[in-house]
């Protein structure tokens, strides 16, 4: 990670205007470097998907946090899109993946 992060950080010094699109092009590097890493941890769990299903299945998930346990009430409530995982599997990997979409909107709103 460090190589594409030092060329990232390269671009966007000497094209500063341009910086924007390198940091989006960073954070999508570092969201998939996450869910690889996840990806392995799951192997190294189970070898297998069945097998992985079965371990977070035992693991209950817990309730939203604030903003979203808001967006629930308002939307449909456990039917909607803001209901929680039945399985922490679930949980575990809309962790993960959002982690791009919530770093990358943070990372804008702040600048």
């Amino acid at each position: 990670m460090v190589p594409i992060y030092a060329f990232v950080s390269f671009l966007s010094y000497y094209y500063y205007k341009h910086a924007v699109y390198f940091e989006v092009i960073r954070d999508c590097y570092e969201a998939f470097a996450i869910a690889s890493f996840f990806a392995l941890l799951c192997h190294y769990i189970a070898p297998d998907l069945r097998s992985q299903k079965d371990y977070f299945r035992g693991i209950q998930p817990r309730g939203w946090v604030l903003p979203i346990s808001w967006f629930r009430k308002c939307c449909c409530g456990q039917r909607g899109p803001w209901r929680t995982p039945r399985s922490g599997l679930t949980w575990f990997n809309v962790g993960v993946l959002s982690k791009w979409l919530i770093g990358t909107t943070a990372d804008k709103l702040g600048r």
